[in-house]
């Protein structure tokens, strides 16, 4: 026993000693710099200049690798006593002007070592605080200006990573990034997320000449791993968002002058687990907007997302440009037909491939919109010049699963130079149902010529039913002295003189079927009129148009 405690206490008393060195060592400038006068020049490594300790802070200025700038000057320091719990306990990081291609020519120098173990570290990582800013750099043709990033309560474990607050600020060529967040417990809280000022010009440029085989190749292989692995434990399990907000220069897009689009969400909530295993109910959002403006129109969207619906509370389309529109989405007409019939085959393939794939969840079940509101501007085409449109629906909800529109109330309202129109309807179950109130005006007689009396046809009434497989119309009408016709000689004293003729129409009843899916028109029509000569004549007309 006298010596099993003589080597306890011999133990201590060096482990005592051995901690006062390395304090000692740590503590002086000479020793790190005797040590990095060693080891450096290994690896291409030096310096002009190294101050100050571990405990207040070493300060390395003019670090270089290989001749080249690493860094104009790097600050650490850190508490060596958390070692023994096992514990890398650092108190401040901070380097200034960091040069991202020296970094990457340091990285590459140290040999691969394919056989190197994967396991995590033996300890935990904890820092207080960093600071990094970095010079500008180009990476895959991105110009980044500014990159500042300050860390503060960072800890790292080998199966936990925590970080008290996050503040990334970059400035690009492309778009300024600011990002303030936080990890704890496997929740990312995104307090801020800016991406301002995008350039869609040249992410044009930069990505949509690339070939789209890659993707393909990458889709491919996706389907191929599709097997469902465990979440790794540094992943966050929620993602909460607290503020985004999206923006796009000013720009010119074929017919389109774009001034503005901006898109902004509010209280995101993902749920990382439910996302990967394609659960339901995985993202909630508080509140959406969306803002475009250019001289093809004005969009205003709000909404928000809960329990897999969409509700957008208003859609609002105004001063819609048709004739711009109609240049910006119609294609070029020296496309070919070999082309179009390649992309139709390939858009049937891609159908044909998700057969019996399972249903993302992701996407809502519902989609409901409280009011939409559309208008254009006059446009004309030939003959008809269209003065005022308008298209109101209210209390829309959307099964997107089944593609079926339950509800709706819809207001149509169009005046022309040849003729004015009015619908009031409702849709049901993906029918449609209604009236079509229709006005013909002067110019539409004028224009085709027609021996008839405007005032003499009045207002055409249509009651409309129509589905995805048919439409059928019901119209109609009835008309008074309906010809112009030339009055008779009062004077005449011939009692044979013929007397003017014109025509009225007592009932004209028109049954209109149209089949969507044979491309048939049926249309049954019977008409009573009278004549100065005759009444009640009969008129039966059956019209079929296959």
């Amino acid at each position: 026993m006298p010596s099993l405690k003589k080597l306890f206490y011999s133990f201590l008393i060096f482990f005592v000693v051995l901690i006062v060195a390395i304090v000692f060592a740590a503590n002086s400038s000479w020793v790190i710099k005797k040590a990095a006068d060693k080891f450096a020049p290994d690896y291409k490594i030096s310096y002009d200049d190294i101050s100050g300790n571990v405990f207040t802070g070493v300060n390395i200025s003019g670090l270089k690798f290989d001749n080249k700038t690493l860094t104009k000057n790097i600050k650490f320091s850190w508490n060596p006593s958390k070692i023994l719990y096992k514990r890398v306990a650092i108190n401040e990081v901070s380097v200034e002007a960091l040069d991202v291609d020296v970094v990457k020519a340091l990285i590459a120098s140290f040999p691969s070592d394919d056989n190197s173990s994967s396991e995590p570290l033996p300890v935990v990582i904890i820092v207080d605080k960093v600071h990094v800013d970095v010079k500008p750099f180009e990476e895959q043709g991105i110009l980044i200006s500014q990159t500042v990033l300050d860390v503060e309560d960072v800890m790292y474990a080998s199966d936990e990573i925590g970080i008290d607050h996050l503040m990334l600020k970059a400035d690009t060529n492309i778009t300024n990034v600011l990002l303030e967040a936080s990890l704890d417990d496997g929740k990312l809280e995104i307090k801020k997320l800016l991406v301002e000022d995008v350039d869609t010009v040249s992410l044009e440029a930069m990505f949509l000449a690339k070939e789209a085989n890659s993707t393909k190749e990458e889709s491919s292989k996706t389907a191929k791993n599709g097997k469902k692995e465990p979440l790794n434990p540094l992943i966050p399990t929620e993602v909460n968002l607290e503020e985004f907000t999206l923006s796009i220069k000013p720009r010119v897009y074929k017919s389109a002058k774009i001034e503005k689009v901006e898109v902004k969400l509010d209280e995101l909530n993902a749920d990382i687990s439910k996302i990967i295993s394609n659960s339901k109910s995985s993202i909630a959002i508080g509140n959406i907007s969306l803002m475009f403006d250019s001289n093809v129109t004005h969009v205003d969207i709000t909404g928000n997302m809960h329990k897999d619906t969409v509700t957008l509370e208003n859609i609002n389309l105004q001063n819609v440009d048709t004739l711009a529109l109609q240049a910006l989405f119609v294609p070029d007409s020296n496309v070919s037909d070999d082309n179009s019939s390649n992309e139709t085959v390939g858009v049937v393939e891609e159908n044909n491939t998700k057969e019996g794939q399972e249903a993302n969840q992701l996407i809502p079940q519902y989609v409901i919109i409280k009011k939409f509101h559309t208008d254009m501007i006059p446009a004309t085409y030939d003959p008809v010049d269209i003065l005022k449109l308008a298209l109101d629906i209210k209390d829309i909800k959307l099964n997107v699963e089944k593609l079926l529109v339950e509800n709706a109330s819809i207001d149509l309202l169009g005046t022309t130079n040849l003729t004015n129109f009015k619908h009031n309807g409702h849709i049901k179950n993906n029918h449609l149902i209604g009236k079509i109130k229709l006005t013909p005006n002067q110019r539409l007689f004028e224009l085709y010529k027609l021996p008839i009396q405007k005032e003499a046809i009045g207002d055409i009434v249509i009651d409309l039913n129509a589905s995805d497989q048919q439409v059928i119309a019901n119209v109609k009408s009835k008309a008074k002295n309906l010809l112009i016709s030339q009055k008779s000689d009062t004077n005449s004293s011939d009692g044979n003189a013929s007397k003017v003729f014109n025509v009225d129409i007592d009932s004209l009843l028109s049954h209109v079927v149209y089949t969507i899916k044979g491309n048939k028109l049926n249309a049954d029509t019977k008409i009573m009129i009278t004549t100065p000569y005759a009444k009640d004549i009969s008129v039966t007309n059956k019209f079929l148009m296959d």
